[in-house]
């Protein structure tokens, strides 16, 4: 089996949460396209959008936390 390596776009609590859904998968699209710009076969990718369900910080609504605002990269 390939290896398939997960893009996850998170936001934090600032705005909507719909607008940061979407927001979140940009994020994630965008390092997605850096890495296939790198030779990495787009096959090998999923990506995901969590938008403010995954906070790294926990914040309460319409709170600004930069560290919340990420792509991770996993792989299974």
């Amino acid at each position: 089996n390939p290896i398939l390596m997960i893009v996850a776009g998170s936001t934090d609590t600032l705005g909507a949460p719909e607008l940061n859904l979407l927001l979140s998968q940009q994020r994630a699209s965008t390092v997605l396209r850096g890495l296939i710009a790198r030779g990495i076969p787009a096959e090998r990718f999923q990506v995901v959008a969590k938008g403010e369900t995954d906070l790294t910080v926990a914040t309460p609504d319409d709170v600004s936390e930069e560290r919340n605002r990420r792509v991770e990269i996993t792989w299974r």
